[in-house]
C-alpha cells in the first residue's frame, strides 16, 4: 500500500501502477510455486481503479487531432499512443512495406487472426487445419494458471495463400521457425517490425497494434461481438470498452422494429 502511494505520489498513473502489481504477483506466485514462500501476500492488496479517458481505441488521425486540442504529459501522450489501431488501407500498407520479408507472413496472420505475438510464436503447421479452414491459437493471456486457453480462428483466404507459400519455404515444425527448422527468435521479428515501422506514418507501431487494429475493424463492420469476443479469447468487460464505441450505431434501427397493430 505504501509502494502504491509513493508511486501515486510521483505522478505514475494508476493502469501502470497496476501493471508493476501484476509483475510483483506473478514473481511471488513462482516463489510459491517453488515452495520459497507460503503464499502471496500481494493477495491481498486491491488493484486501483483505471478511470484514464483515453483507455479507447482510435486511428492515428484521430489521435494526432485528441494530442493537438490538449495539453497533455509526457505519460498521457504515450498512453494515447498506445491506443491506436490501423484501418485497413494502413493496414495494407504496412503489409506492403514488409513484402518480401519474412516478417511479411507474420504481420499477414496478426492482421488476420488477432493473435498474439507469443501466439504467433508457438503456431506450428499441426495447428492450421488447411481442411476446415481454421487455426489453433493457443493461448494462456489472462489466466491465473499456465493452463493453455486455445480458439479457433477461421482462416482468410488471403491468409492461406500467403501460409501456403511460407510452408513451401520453411522447415521443421514451427511456422515462424528459423531456416534450419529451430523455433522462431523473437528478437529477430523484434528488429524486423522496427525497420519497417520506422517513417512516420507507422511510428511505434508493434505486433499488439494489430490485435488491437482487428479487433476494432470487426466491430467497425458490426461484427456481433460475442464472435469478436471469441477469435480474441479472454476478453474483459474494460478490453471490450475500448473499441466499443466503434460499433455501427443502428439503435434507432432496432427500435424501429417495433410493430404493433393499435398504434
Amino acid at each position: 500500500e505504501n509502494y502504491k502511494r509513493w508511486r501515486h505520489q510521483n505522478g505514475i498513473k494508476n493502469v501502470t501502477i497496476n501493471k508493476e502489481l501484476g509483475t510483483f504477483r506473478t514473481m511471488l506466485n513462482m516463489g510459491v510455486r517453488s515452495d520459497y514462500i507460503d503464499e502471496n501476500p500481494l493477495s491481498a492488496v486491491k488493484w486501483l481503479k483505471e478511470d484514464s479517458p483515453f483507455q479507447r481505441f482510435r486511428t492515428g488521425e484521430e489521435i494526432e487531432q485528441l494530442l493537438a486540442n490538449g495539453d497533455y504529459s509526457e505519460e498521457e501522450e504515450k498512453e494515447i499512443r498506445r491506443s491506436r489501431y490501423l484501418t485497413p488501407q494502413e493496414i495494407d500498407e504496412l503489409l506492403l512495406l514488409a513484402k518480401g520479408t519474412d516478417l511479411y507472413p507474420l504481420l499477414a496472420t496478426a492482421a488476420y487472426t488477432g493473435m498474439r505475438l507469443s501466439e504467433m510464436m508457438r503456431l506450428k503447421w499441426a495447428d492450421i487445419n488447411w481442411d476446415s479452414q481454421q487455426v489453433l491459437a493457443r493461448g494462456n493471456k489472462g489466466s491465473t494458471t499456465s493452463k493453455e486457453s486455445p480458439r479457433h480462428i477461421p482462416l482468410h483466404d488471403d491468409l492461406a495463400a500467403i501460409l501456403s507459400e511460407q510452408r513451401e519455404k520453411g522447415v521443421g515444425p514451427y511456422v515462424f521457425g528459423d531456416e534450419e527448422g529451430n523455433p522462431p527468435n523473437r528478437e529477430h521479428y523484434y528488429w524486423q517490425i522496427e525497420k519497417v515501422t520506422s517513417g512516420p506514418d507507422f511510428e511505434r507501431v508493434r505486433f499488439h497494434c494489430l490485435r488491437h487494429s482487428f479487433a476494432s475493424n470487426l466491430a467497425a463492420q458490426g461484427v456481433d461481438q460475442r464472435v469478436i469476443d471469441r477469435f480474441m479469447g479472454h476478453q474483459t468487460k474494460a478490453m471490450r470498452q475500448r473499441y466499443q464505441h466503434l460499433f455501427p450505431d443502428n439503435r434507432q434501427e432496432a427500435i424501429d422494429q417495433l410493430q404493433f397493430q393499435s398504434a
